[in-house]
């Protein structure tokens, strides 16, 4: 394996277990996973600073050494800077939010990248399905517009009926936490109106502004 190999997946084939490798976290994870004498069938892509380009995959067998209990292959990771997935990831990961997904964190991440996927540059209607497409009937350039109105729409209203939902103050679900906290404070003695309204204002004040926080950081993380 070359220096400045871009490892993107590997296979122990000892035990079954595969993992697709997207930050370093995860190849240090699979790692600690294995134990000496395994062996383990890498994928990985070699990168040439003088043509600025990959070359791969290279798919190979390696039996792992020993670093005391754990499985030893060699070498160190990082990120370089980049992040590199390959061509079918990026397809799978696409068609499926929970691709290459093991913990429940995972899967919200890849839900929230899910959404976020017209930020990286993929078409919602694919090549293999503009046959039918008539150019006699509407100019080109005026259809495909059109089309990606309509996606945009239909994406925003997603984005906005999920954000309504919250339960913070002025969407619906912060009127909704209102009430429901009006109610509460009823139950637990507070019968008096202007207090209750005191108690209730706060206690929601607090909760939409950290859940107007949380949406702002869920936004900035699924956008970059």
């Amino acid at each position: 394996m070359e220096k400045g190999a871009f490892i993107t997946y590997a296979n122990n084939l000892t035990t079954g277990e595969e993992k697709y490798f997207n930050v370093p976290q995860d190849f240090s994870d699979f790692m600690q996973g294995t134990e000496p004498g395994q062996t383990v069938q890498f994928t990985y892509y070699t990168y040439s600073t003088e043509t600025k380009d990959f070359s791969g995959p290279v798919v190979e067998d390696i039996v792992l050494d020993s670093n005391g209990s754990v499985g030893f292959l060699g070498v160190s990771s990082t990120i370089s800077g980049i992040s590199f997935i390959t061509p079918d990831a990026m397809v799978q990961t696409g068609i499926n939010p929970f691709y290459g997904k093991e913990t429940l964190q995972e899967c919200a991440m890849g839900v929230l990248s899910f959404i976020s996927m017209p930020f990286k540059g993929f078409s919602p209607v694919p090549e293999s399905v503009t046959w039918w497409y008539d150019s006699n009937t509407i100019p080109d350039e005026l259809f495909w517009i059109l089309i990606w109105t309509i996606y945009w729409i239909f994406w925003l209203d997603i984005v906005l009926g999920i954000s309504n939902a919250l339960p913070a103050l002025p969407f619906d679900g912060g009127l909704l936490l209102v009430g429901t906290l009006d109610w509460i404070y009823e139950k637990a003695g507070v019968k008096e109106e202007k207090a209750r309204e005191q108690y209730v204002g706060a206690t929601a004040n607090v909760i939409s502004y950290s859940m107007l926080g949380i949406l702002i950081l869920v936004l900035i993380a699924v956008i970059i």
